[in-house]
């Protein structure tokens, strides 16, 4: 039976290829983090720091900064209001935006101001790493994360049930319109019907990471862990497959 995280991370995946969705969307991770994947599923299991690798320098890239948006492909509508007017009882009438989900485990992502943000000399990592696992303090199985995207806001609906949703409106009456690129608005919560996990214009997540391995017969490669991107396409920032100095 699917799981609401398993429906959500695979999904995310198989939308961004190059990239995986933490879950729960909140999780604290970080470069240089290594685990296992359950399917989709990033399953932390510590730094690898603890382990003696010194990932090297870092390089965010806040000048590439840039939205990210997925919804579930035929099950998801999205309708905006304007604020105006008042209720019958005066209270003015904020600006909001229903979803409707039409079926269990449908997903609204939005994250923007992205800021990429990777370790630099993958090379150099990924020596260590082939040396970690010849010593026995690394294994085949563990991932690690070399780059991500740190969000500005991210927004995240996932449905519990067929036929469920949520309204959410402005947290202010002097917002004219929702526009959830904006970092300056922020969403409350008006009413749900079945919904399984909700993270609201929030701020300071990390909402999707790329993951490296070592791969190859005789493990001397290391590189991301990700299935190819569809022809044509320009998937998001991720390190180039490297081959690694034999030791």
């Amino acid at each position: 039976m699917s799981s609401l995280a398993s429906e959500y991370c695979d999904q995310l995946k198989q939308n961004f290829k190059t990239f995986y969705a933490p879950f729960p969307p909140n999780q604290p991770v970080q470069l240089g983090d290594y685990g296992v994947l359950n399917g989709n599923i990033f399953v932390p299991i510590g730094r690898v720091s603890d382990l003696g690798i010194d990932t090297g320098s870092i390089r965010r890239m806040p000048e590439r900064a840039s939205d990210f948006e997925f919804t579930t492909e035929g099950s998801v509508d999205v309708e905006f209001h304007a604020a105006g007017g008042a209720t019958p009882t005066g209270v003015p009438i904020k600006a909001g935006l229903d979803i409707s989900f039409s079926k269990k485990f449908s997903v609204f992502f939005t994250a923007v101001k992205c800021i990429p943000t990777f370790i630099e000399n993958q090379v150099s990592l990924g020596n260590s790493v082939v040396q970690a696992l010849q010593s026995g303090r690394w294994q085949r199985k563990f991932v690690l994360i070399t780059s991500l995207v740190e969000a500005g806001s991210t927004t995240i609906v996932v449905s519990a049930a067929d036929q469920s949703g949520i309204s959410l409106e402005a947290s202010s009456a002097a917002v004219p319109a929702i526009d959830l690129g904006d970092l300056s608005v922020k969403l409350a919560i008006k009413s749900t019907r079945s919904i399984g996990f909700k993270a609201i214009t929030q701020g300071g997540l990390t909402p999707l990471i790329g993951l490296s391995k070592v791969k190859g017969v005789f493990g001397s490669d290391f590189g991301p862990f990700a299935a190819p991107a569809a022809p044509g396409a320009n998937p998001p920032l991720a390190p180039l497959l490297v081959s690694l100095e034999d030791e």
